[in-house]
């Protein structure tokens, strides 16, 4: 049957839409087909693009606090006598305050425990006794001028490459823990680690403070991963090396076996128990270092005296009595921004609380603390008041600003994104480090630059990129991607 001239158009449009709609239909079932497979390849070119970014980042921050602490070490205004580029050897140890006098401590201590290291291989402090304030550092310092040399470069550097691998631990944590709708959360936290220059004023000093976040971050890398065998001692041993990094720690130390005790109870789970007894060991031992006599005076040891208890009586004695509810912390006496001068009354009690205690501080403390409770719980509320804040009386006003912003950078964002995390494990622990830093600081004393504070941080650091990446940055960026490919097509 032949088709007439106007028939024939139509039925030949007819079979090119069927085909149109066969071949449709074919490309549709071969992807839902193939769905999984080409999601997983976009997930994959996407973790390593941002694993690449978070490299970059990396790579950014241990370059910038790297010149930065270097600057900040060596035109630093509150030190009377400070190193230059050019010193080396003695010449640069000395250039370091408290070299060489009766209480050694801060970083003319842990250089003199690192030469001790270069010269005998075991930290010595002044008198000659063994240090044991912060050995993992002493051993850390004295590698780092073993390789570069007794100067400012072999302390900077290291510690520089540190601060990046601290800030690309802190960005793949934030990845591990942030929902799939918040692809940017690990670039969030690690670009707020590379803009927080409050942690690299401490890269071109000889301070743990950069070792003891490297290992803390690990820790919290380790935590954040599945619950295998491998992230269990990679935890253990990262909170194992930072108690014996900074004698302060032991405090995080014990939040994290309580964590590990937590999560044996909950998944029935032998490695984690067994890591919990291990991590209590390690913080029985150092807490057990000070109250040995490895030899040397201990009358003339300042870390010796302050670790087995003289720190309590640093901060709770009459010196504090005339503190009001509205202050903020500060040292008394040594706070070069304070009000207060000491009265004769009140050196007159200090003086007869240490004759009673018979030159013992920490027994001081305690009488004290026994005597005069009401003022002791007024104490830890100005202390705990203090922790929660931005900054101490202590600082001067240009960082208190700059304490002040990276406080709202980090802890309202921080708290939102560690309570979209609350059903993970890295959130518990989060939540018990806190607590613990919190408790520790309240009871017993504040740092002059909140330095205790920092693992706190650098976990609402992860929590903040969660928080950012998932509902700031990351919710811009979708859009502004959707927006340009909706241009070009």
């Amino acid at each position: 049957m032949r088709l007439s001239e106007t028939e024939r158009p139509a039925i030949v449009a007819g079979r090119m839409s069927y085909g149109k709609c066969r071949v449709k239909s074919l490309i549709a079932r071969f992807s839902r087909e193939r769905e999984p497979a080409i999601l997983a390849m976009l997930k994959e070119i996407r973790s390593v693009r941002h694993f690449w970014l978070l490299v970059s980042l990396a790579v950014a921050t241990s370059i910038l606090h790297g010149v930065f602490g270097t600057y900040y070490a060596v035109h630093a205004e509150n030190l009377t006598s400070k190193p230059t580029l050019q010193m080396e050897g003695m010449e640069y140890l000395k250039a370091f305050p408290g070299w060489g006098v009766v209480y050694e401590n801060d970083a003319a201590a842990y250089n003199r425990a690192a030469m001790g290291v270069l010269h005998a291989g075991v930290p010595r402090n002044r008198t000659g006794g063994v240090s044991v304030h912060a050995l993992v550092y002493d051993y850390f310092l004295a590698a780092c001028y073993w390789v570069g040399g007794v100067r400012l470069y072999s302390v900077a550097i290291t510690q520089a490459l540190l601060a990046g691998l601290t800030c690309l631990l802190v960005g793949l944590t934030a990845s591990r823990i942030a929902r799939p709708s918040a692809p940017w959360a690990g670039c969030a936290a690690a670009a707020i680690m590379l803009s927080n220059f409050r942690l690299a004023i401490y890269v071109g000093n000889p301070q743990p403070t950069i070792l003891l976040l490297f290992f803390f971050s690990m820790a919290l890398y380790a935590a954040a991963g599945p619950r295998t065998l491998a992230n269990r001692a990679l935890f253990v041993g990262a909170m194992g090396l930072a108690v014996f990094t900074q004698a302060a720690f032991f405090v995080v130390g014990a939040a994290g076996a309580g964590w590990l005790a937590l999560e044996s109870f909950r998944h029935r789970e032998a490695a984690a128990r067994y890591g919990c007894l291990w991590i209590i060991a390690l913080i029985g031992c150092r807490l057990a270092l000070p109250l040995i006599n490895f030899g040397g005076t201990q009358e003339e040891d300042g870390w010796r005296k302050t670790d087995s208890g003289g720190i309590l009586w640093e901060a709770n004695n009459p010196y504090f009595e005339s503190m009001r509810l509205t202050t903020l912390w500060e040292a008394r006496p040594g706070n070069p921004w304070t009000l207060w001068h000491m009265s004769e009354q009140e050196q007159r009690r200090y003086d007869q609380y240490l004759e009673r205690a018979q030159g013992d501080e920490r027994r001081a403390a305690i009488l004290w603390i026994r005597e005069n409770p009401a003022q002791y719980a007024k104490l830890c509320f100005i202390r705990l008041r203090t922790e929660l804040g931005p900054y101490t009386a202590m600082m001067s006003p240009r960082n208190r600003l700059i304490s002040t912003f990276y406080w709202f950078l980090i802890f309202p964002a921080g708290l939102f994104g560690l309570w979209q995390s609350r059903d993970l494990g890295l959130a518990r622990l989060i939540g018990l480090v806190i607590l613990a830093i919190f408790t520790f600081d309240a009871l017993v004393l504040v740092e002059w630059y909140l330095r205790y504070r920092l693992p706190v941080d650098v976990s609402l650091t992860v929590c903040a990129g969660v928080a950012y990446g998932g509902n700031g940055v990351g919710t811009l960026l979708r859009r502004h991607v959707w927006e340009r490919k909706s241009q070009e097509r």
